[in-house]
């Protein structure tokens, strides 16, 4: 019976490509004011964002990365998807003059960042 079962698995190899997309999804609703992290949620994980687009592309040179965020129950898209780490980070660095408000929708989300990759 184990002969068959190994048999009947597809055991063609798989093969990872070179080249990643990726889009990284921020919440930014109001739940990130909160101030159990200093000086606040919302401007660390900004400021953590930013060393994850340095580290990403330091480690996959030609990859893609795109950002969203959710808030108002809307899913916004803070930086197309691109290859120019550059972009992010100052799409990332103009977040910090807006307040997180509303609340987040992972579901909108999901479906803008499927329909761009």
């Amino acid at each position: 019976m184990l002969i068959i079962c190994r048999l009947l698995r597809d055991t063609t190899p798989l093969q990872r490509g070179i080249i990643r997309h990726m889009i990284l999804v921020l919440d930014l609703s109001f739940a990130m004011a909160e101030k159990d992290l200093r000086p606040t949620r919302y401007l660390l994980t900004l400021r953590y964002a930013q060393k994850f687009v340095q580290e990403f592309f330091e480690q996959n040179p030609i990859s893609q990365l795109g950002i969203m965020g959710m808030k108002d129950g809307i899913a916004v898209q803070i930086s197309e998807m691109s290859g120019n780490p550059t972009e992010h980070m100052l799409a990332l660095h103009a977040l910090r003059a807006e307040d997180p408000k509303g609340l987040p929708s992972l579901q909108n989300a999901l479906e803008m960042a499927r329909g761009s990759l």
